[in-house]
């Protein structure tokens, strides 16, 4: 198990990498809302959490939708210079922790916006997200 203290969590964050948890779970550990894919709390993204179903590529990609306030938190994600833990829907209440990932890029190239529309059948897609996975929190 891995566990890391950032400066706005404490005690330390305890995720186990392939176990899955409660959208609860996370917030009670990270807070930030329950609900949105990037989790805020105090200007900071906390943490990616990404239905399969609408970002089948993550959580390598993740596709960013035409929603001024998610356009917003993934800007938000990239001014940060820390990596965050990441989670993945596999089915309902069931978010599998898989690491800490850090931004690559952010990409609203037309082709790839493009091609990403088509390989994840959304219309609502303006830019790409491209995280990585690391070992540590900075």
């Amino acid at each position: 198990m891995k566990t890391l203290t950032s400066p706005e969590t404490i005690p330390p964050i305890s995720f186990e990498i392939g176990q899955p948890y409660t959208r609860n779970q996370i917030h009670e550990i990270l807070g930030g809302d329950k609900s949105s894919s990037f989790p805020q709390r105090h200007k900071r993204i906390v943490c990616g959490c990404f239905n399969l179903e609408r970002n089948p590529q993550a959580p390598q990609v993740i596709l960013i939708e035409d929603k001024a306030k998610v356009v917003e938190k993934a800007h938000l994600l990239l001014s940060q210079d820390e990596s965050i833990p990441v989670f993945v829907k596999r089915f309902s209440s069931h978010w599998v922790y898989q690491g800490y990932f850090r931004v690559l890029s952010y990409s609203t190239n037309e082709q790839e916006v493009e091609e990403m529309k088509k390989i994840s059948l959304r219309d609502n897609i303006v830019a790409v997200l491209h995280l990585e996975k690391v070992d540590s929190l900075f």
